[in-house]
């Protein structure tokens, strides 16, 4: 699976978060596919094109796949179907290679979300299929 999140995001209630349709809402669009599938999760490989604050977290959370770890737009926890609760103690979220314009940033994909992809059933390769 593929596709865009299209919804305009403007600032919410609480004036550090964002929602989409939220005050001052402006264009954005984030291209999303499915890299990986676990029982309980989804590896998503994500590309921002607008650079609205918050962006991916709002259009994550607002399309109901809010990320793992993300306490300010939703649950920051996962009950996995073992019964295990899985909390990270950062949002699950990651960019493994910038680009603006010529200059091209990479960043190896950190232990903790590894480790994190690990305990939800996710095989380590997934990250290469999500980078590529």
């Amino acid at each position: 699976d593929a596709g865009d999140w299209t919804a305009p995001i403007g600032r919410a209630k609480n004036p550090l978060l964002r929602e989409v349709n939220g005050l001052d809402a402006k264009e954005s669009r984030t291209r999303w596919r499915v890299a990986a599938v676990t029982t309980d999760a989804l590896l998503l490989a994500v590309d921002p094109e607008t650079g609205r604050t918050h962006q991916i977290r709002a259009h994550s959370a607002h399309a109901g796949w809010p990320l793992l770890g993300d306490r300010d737009y939703g649950p920051g926890k996962l009950t996995l179907a073992s019964g295990t609760i899985v909390a990270p103690s950062r949002i699950a979220l990651h960019a493994a290679r910038v680009s603006v314009l010529d200059l091209v940033a990479e960043a190896p994909i950190p232990p903790e979300l590894r480790v994190l992809w690990k305990q939800l059933g996710g095989d380590d390769d997934a990250f290469t299929a999500a980078t590529r």
